[in-house]
Formats: C-alpha cells, sequence, structure tokens
C-alpha cells in the first residue's frame, strides 16, 4: 500500500501537570471559585481605605483653598471702601 500516510512519531514528552493545579479540575474545566482569594479581598479593601484618604484630602485642600480665597477676596473688597 504505497498511499499509506505513515503517522509521526513524537520527539518530545508532554510536562507533568502538578498534582495541586489538578485539584480544582473537573471534567476538563476549572471549577469555578465561590469565594474571593482572601488576599485579593484584603487588597481591594486596601484600595479602597486609599482612595478614601486622597479623596478626604482633595477635600481639605480645596476647602482651604476656598476660604483663602475669600478671605482675599473680602479683604480686597473692604480695603477699597474704607479710603
Amino acid at each position: 500500500m504505497p498511499n499509506r500516510k505513515r503517522r509521526a512519531k513524537i520527539k518530545f514528552a508532554f510536562d507533568t501537570i502538578d498534582r495541586n493545579v489538578l485539584d480544582n479540575v473537573s471534567g476538563g474545566r476549572i471549577t469555578p471559585r465561590t469565594q474571593l482569594d482572601p488576599v485579593i479581598l484584603q487588597s481591594v479593601q486596601e484600595l479602597s481605605k486609599a482612595i478614601q484618604s486622597v479623596g478626604a484630602n482633595i477635600s481639605q485642600a480645596k476647602q482651604g483653598s476656598s476660604q483663602m480665597m475669600m478671605q482675599m477676596m473680602q479683604s480686597l473688597m473692604g480695603g477699597g471702601k474704607g479710603k
């Protein structure tokens, strides 16, 4: 049979998959998580605190700037009336 195709021989071995990786596999698919990873949850909480802190600092800076502007306006207007 001259038209018969030959199968190519595998020239490399497959890598072994770590058993820990296979623990969450069933039916060829990775089992979905039902809870957040504690490390990710802690990171999100820390990020939230940092964002709140930045927002509070910006708010304080704007409020201080507005007060300074009002004082400057009052001194300019009050200084012009006294003359």
